[in-house]
């Protein structure tokens, strides 16, 4: 019956699972597909727009949600949010990060390629004892640059002092 419906159908609102086992037909021109289309045909600008609007939200979330100064808690919500913060984290979101998880995942899904328990156990190590002290890392000077107060002896001070919990936490 599957084969017979979706037969049926044109290829734009056609939509398999990985498995290929079922399927679901999907409003071609629905916001969802057309996010599917785009990241498709322009996956970095996808994919930097996606990390900078969740990077965006995230940060907002984080200074407004879960501040424990009383002071800040007083204040109207807007005047709660350090906006050059928000701003930073976004931008470096949308231009690095987006960019630089691209290619590593698509670098490891290329060199370490399956879908047994092995191969994601391999990829998961790379990407954590490589990717991550990496990234976190050099999100940390952009950070420190992008607010104007980075010289080597306060990166290294950073990265001293901040790397290993970060790391922590992320593990």
């Amino acid at each position: 019956m599957r084969a017979l419906i979706t037969k049926s159908l044109p290829k734009a609102v056609r939509a398999f699972s990985a498995d290929a086992k079922t399927s679901v037909v999907v409003n071609g021109q629905g916001l969802w597909a057309k996010y599917n289309h785009h990241l498709v045909a322009n996956p970095l600008i996808t994919k930097g727009i996606t990390a900078g609007a969740i990077a965006f939200v995230a940060d907002i979330i984080c200074q407004t949600a879960f501040t424990t100064d009383e002071e800040t808690k007083k204040k109207p919500f807007l005047d709660r949010v350090d906006w050059k913060r928000t701003f930073n984290f976004t931008i470096l979101n949308t231009v690095f990060m987006s960019t630089s998880a691209h290619y590593w995942y698509g670098f490891l899904s290329t060199k370490i390629a399956g879908d047994t328990m092995i191969a994601a156990v391999k990829r998961v190590a790379f990407d954590q004892l490589l990717f991550a002290p990496a990234i976190i890392s050099t999100l940390f000077t952009g950070n420190m640059l992008l607010k104007g107060d980075a010289d080597l002896a306060t990166i290294l001070e950073k990265l001293k002092n901040d790397l290993p919990s970060t790391l922590l936490y992320n593990y």
